[in-house]
């Protein structure tokens, strides 16, 4: 084939419609590449110009301890965002590509949406918005859904809806289940706002319904919002559905549906044996872990996150030590934890010669974490080929990582 033909067919391949828009306008995938692209700049450069401001800031405060310690807090609250929208991009498409799949866990619906609520006191109090939560129509309390989308789910409709409202407005969440006569539950997420600065019909532009694809969507990525964009792709993953609706009289109501499963009742045994309740319970007291990092700083930084909780740590620079670590201490350990990426051998290779050593017992049922960088679906599924168990995308979330461990040293 001709260079010629192949640009032709590059060009032909570009211009492949994706999905027809509710106006009936046809999006392609060029066009969908660079929308995403001028959003996700946006995006990232936002919180970036936060960073680098503040961090100039903080550089000239030599003799006042609290402004210092303000903006941190910003810095912080910047770089958050900015790892919270990465990892939410890349966990939508893993899962979208079939590289990622979600991992079902038993939730209560209560004790989330009370989560949920005392984490927007701060932002609630700023705006001077009025909010209040129903779960008293909770047939179902316990689901079995993916945590993780489902928090994202519920955080982005409150967060991204007291985006949107005006001072002194008002936010009522409501979160009903029903027993389905097939034996799983029907769950309904309610979030009405009154006070919105914006209209119902510009947000049902951005919940369309028709889309095929993540971010395919975005047909305006200047009037777009990250945030509303995520949450769409969060319900589509779990199978959902979004719909907005105006109410008049200045509200607005977006609900989620979604099927959701129940969870079979456990034993007194399999409850006392709850990774979250040990956890709690202090329980990682006398566990070790042998952990692998070729970067010095993030190395210390796992050390001192798993020593704050009661680990004994055996801390080593690359997989070929960790792997001489392990036949050492003949496998004595509770929890591996390696950096994929390592001179001299990295996690994959590190994992792989764990699993084959000796004793047997030990080396084929200690739960073996990775750490990624990237979180795409290649260092996942090449991961999983060498026995690693979980992974973790830097920077880690030290409520995450606790999270993870428990859920491997005591299993449900």
């Amino acid at each position: 084939m001709t260079d010629w033909n192949r640009s032709a067919d590059n060009e032909g391949n570009n211009r492949d419609v994706l999905f027809r828009g509710q106006s009936g306008q046809e999006i392609f995938a060029a066009d969908a590449l660079q929308a995403v692209l001028i959003l996700l700049s946006r995006e990232i450069r936002t919180p970036l110009h936060s960073i680098l401001g503040n961090a100039r800031l903080a550089g000239g405060e030599t003799e006042d301890p609290e402004a210092m310690k303000q903006y941190l807090r910003k810095i912080t609250v910047s770089a958050e965002y900015l790892r919270d929208t990465i990892a939410d991009m890349v966990r939508v498409l893993g899962i979208i590509r079939g590289e990622d799949k979600l991992a079902p866990q038993e939730i209560n619906l209560r004790l989330m949406v009370q989560d949920m609520a005392e984490s927007i006191t701060d932002r609630l109090r700023e705006r001077n918005l009025s909010f209040s939560y129903d779960v008293t129509g909770l047939e179902v309390p316990e689901i079995l859904a993916d945590r993780e989308c489902l928090d994202q789910i519920l955080g982005k409709l409150l967060i991204n809806t007291l985006g949107y409202m005006v001072r002194n407005g008002r936010v009522d969440l409501k979160v009903t289940t029903s027993r389905r006569e097939d034996g799983d539950a029907d769950l309904v997420i309610d979030v009405t706002g009154t006070g919105f600065a914006i209209d119902a019909a510009w947000l049902r532009n951005i919940f369309m319904s028709d889309r095929t694809g993540f971010f395919t969507a975005v047909s305006d990525p200047y009037n777009a919002d990250m945030g509303l964009l995520l949450l769409q792709n969060y319900v589509y993953v779990m199978d959902g559905e979004i719909d907005v609706e105006g109410l008049g009289d200045g509200r607005d109501r977006l609900t989620v549906r979604m099927k959701t499963a129940i969870p079979k009742p456990r034993t007194k045994e399999e409850e006392s044996s709850s990774g979250t309740h040990i956890f709690r319970n202090g329980r990682f007291s006398g566990c070790r872990a042998l952990i692998a990092d070729d970067n010095s700083m993030n190395l210390e930084l796992t050390k001192r996150l798993l020593e704050r909780v009661g680990f004994e740590v055996c801390a080593v620079e690359n997989g070929e030590e960790a792997v001489q670590a392990w036949k050492r201490e003949r496998g004595v350990f509770d929890i591996v934890i390696l950096d994929l990426l390592m001179p001299v051998m990295d996690g994959c290779e590190a994992a792989r010669r764990i699993r084959r050593s000796t004793p047997r017992s030990l080396s084929m049922s200690v739960p073996i974490v990775a750490l990624t960088a990237t979180g795409f679906g290649g260092d996942v599924i090449r991961s999983r080929r060498a026995g690693i168990n979980r992974h973790l995308v830097k920077p880690i979330d030290p409520d995450n990582l606790y999270e993870v461990i428990g859920d491997c040293i005591f299993p449900v």
